[in-house]
């Protein structure tokens, strides 16, 4: 094994797990010895003179490399042990990296946006109005205990007046628009792609405006061989840089991350998640992105009372720069020997925003059509079953539809995989749902048009049709949940890829139920499209029962939510008629675990042409509009 791979810094996880009590003292490393009897720790993990990873105690000798450790805590030879070690040290992001770009393209009609990017000299005015300004360093180090040097390290900067970024503010700040402001930019490469500033009179805050918003602040912090701890807002990233560690920032716990800047993360050694300990949002966000990012990666807890580290560093230690470093190192050897997430107390469970109604939840889904809507509150972790009476009712551009509304409107992130559409008929399914325009009239123009409207949603679509069984397309999604982040997965649909198995009955019960799991380690929203049974002589043409999905009985029982569509066989079929079913559609909500204020039954009409479900009054017939023909 490479030397380099003995000092990896991930290894420190491998004593922490395993020595109960590890902690941190006058600059090293303490716990009381496994291999002998003793009251007082003795056992010592440090570096040795080629910087690797060894342990000693003082007491009974025992000592050796990290191999060697785990060789005799765990009982084992060898190179089981050696296993171990390395794959503290590695992981498979590269590969699921390459499994999800292979498949995976977002949605992008046309790129049409370009953003403002500024050069450090152009920026520099801000950085020498923080210099000059006596309040604005005053109110850095007393309100946030953050020092002048930490701030120039950072490229703070100051503006009296806001108006200096955006001439015209918003109206919430345009009584504080000339109070002074705190500027923290995003700098990548010596270029500043994002401006943020933080008013000194209350918590408000504002951007530059044309430039990009999706940002993750620090990434030339990153390096392979110390651990990056990520934290929710600049202040928080300021004090973990002032105190020496490594550390970038999100905005805020809303903010999700790009594919690319997963990329730059994992580059890490080590990512420690310091986000905030709110026990709602923000506990929920780094929890999600502990479970995509997986290897490698820990969750540090602040202590009790403590929402972040600014916080931490003012009241649990007093400003004392030493004790924050010391108590961070401490809290990182907690974090360490608690690998897996998933765990946590009843009280955190209690904790998490018990007070909000469900339908004001703001991860819930929310569709575009309100009736729909108002039916039940779909929150992360829950699996939604979309079928209909028989095929080509509309099941597949509904699902489409209301993914992308919730991806533009709502920030969804929607992983979308398809079994029999491509690339080329979805993008003529948005653009006509768009724009409102036939499909078989669309031009350029016209996609380019969509994308303006596309702005910076993030949909993604995929279908690798070389996958033959229903575990291949379920691991081929779980790497896009990872590498993208996905709060919505569309599977359209579970039949097709069962198809090919021995037992389809089997492997959609065994699918199911792992996407039940997928669906709740991810905090996903996840919509999986089936078909109906084979109706028979007397059902045919008619609303079905909520047992008459297709297959497995599981399939229902998995799902949170069941909708189901029925649109009338229209029995007299005319050369005028682009559709051998009614365009009216019954909607049915026939299960919900967390049912919504409204009627579980609506009625909708479907613009076949423009790929678009439209809302109706159940008392009044559909208005059809005459230059759509059906």
């Amino acid at each position: 094994m490479a030397g380099d791979i003995k000092a990896h810094p991930a290894l420190l996880s491998i004593y922490a797990s395993r020595l109960p009590g590890l902690h941190k003292r006058d600059g090293s490393y303490w716990a009381k010895c496994i291999f002998h009897s003793e009251n007082t720790p003795s056992l010592n993990i440090g570096k040795d003179e080629h910087g690797q990873w060894v342990f000693h105690c003082f007491g009974c000798g025992a000592g050796g490399d990290t191999i060697a450790f785990v060789e005799k805590v765990d009982k084992i030879s060898f190179a089981k042990a050696k296993k171990i070690v390395e794959q503290a040290t590695g992981g498979n992001w590269e590969e699921t990296k390459k499994k999800s770009d292979e498949t995976f393209s977002k949605l992008e009609l046309e790129n049409t946006k370009e953003l403002k990017r500024y050069d450090l000299k152009e920026y520099a005015k801000f950085e020498i109005a923080l210099y000059e300004s006596k309040e604005a360093k005053d109110w850095l180090f007393t309100e946030r205990g953050i020092q002048y040097e930490t701030a120039r390290k950072l490229h703070f900067g100051y503006c009296p007046d806001i108006s200096c970024l955006n001439k015209t503010p918003r109206s919430e700040i345009q009584d504080i628009s000339g109070n002074g402001w705190v500027i923290t930019p995003a700098i990548e490469k010596d270029q500043v792609v994002c401006i943020e500033a933080r008013s000194m009179a209350r918590k408000e805050f504002a951007r530059k405006t044309g430039m990009n918003n999706k940002v993750l602040f620090g990434i030339d912090f990153i390096s392979w061989d110390e651990p990056v701890y990520v934290v929710e807002g600049h202040f928080d990233q300021a004090i973990m840089i002032q105190a020496g560690f490594r550390s970038v920032s999100l905005s805020s716990s809303s903010q999700k991350l790009t594919p690319e800047q997963r990329d730059i993360l994992m580059s890490a050694s080590v990512i420690i998640l310091a986000g905030d300990n709110d026990g709602g949002s923000g506990t929920a966000a780094m929890i999600k992105l502990w479970n995509e990012l997986q290897e490698r990666t820990y969750r540090l807890v602040w202590p009790k009372e403590m929402k972040d580290a600014n916080e931490t560093f003012l009241k649990t230690c007093n400003r004392d720069v030493e004790v924050f470093k010391e108590l961070i190192e401490n809290l990182t050897l907690n974090a360490y020997a608690n690998p897996i997430p998933g765990v946590k107390s009843i009280q955190d469970i209690l904790k998490h925003d018990d007070s909000e109604k469900a339908e004001d939840r703001p991860d819930r889904f929310r569709f575009g059509i309100s009736a729909i809507d108002r039916m039940t509150n779909i929150l992360p972790g829950s699996v939604i079953y979309i079928s209909a009476t028989q095929t080509s009712t509309g099941k597949t551009q509904f699902t489409l539809q209301e993914t992308l509304q919730a991806a533009r409107k709502n920030d969804e992130i929607v992983l979308n995989y398809q079994t029999e559409m491509q690339d080329t008929e979805i993008g003529e399914i948005v653009t006509a749902n768009l724009l409102a325009k036939e499909r078989n009239e669309i031009c350029r123009e016209d996609r380019i048009d969509a994308a303006k409207k596309l702005k910076d949603c993030c949909y993604y679509i995929g279908n690798n049709p070389n996958l033959n069984t229903a575990n291949e397309v379920l691991d081929l999604i779980e790497a896009g949940v990872r590498r993208v982040g996905a709060t919505v997965v569309v599977l359209d649909h579970i039949h097709f890829i069962c198809r090919n198995e021995k037992d389809e009955i089997k492997a959609q019960s065994q699918a199911m139920q792992r996407i039940k799991r997928m669906s709740q380690r991810f905090m996903l929203k996840f919509f999986v499209v089936g078909q109906p049974r084979k109706p028979g002589q007397k059902t045919q043409g008619k609303p079905i029962d909520i047992y008459d999905a297709k297959g497995s009985e599981s399939i229902v029982s998995d799902s949170d939510v069941v909708f189901y569509l029925h649109r009338d066989v229209i029995k007299n079929v005319t050369e005028e008629t682009a559709d051998n079913l009614s365009p009216e559609v019954q909607f049915r909500c026939m299960k919900g675990r967390n049912r919504g204020k409204g009627s579980a039954f609506c009625k909708l009409f479907f613009l076949g042409k423009i790929a678009t479900f439209r809302e109706v009054s159940n008392a009044e017939p559909p208005k059809t509009n005459s230059e759509f023909d059906f």
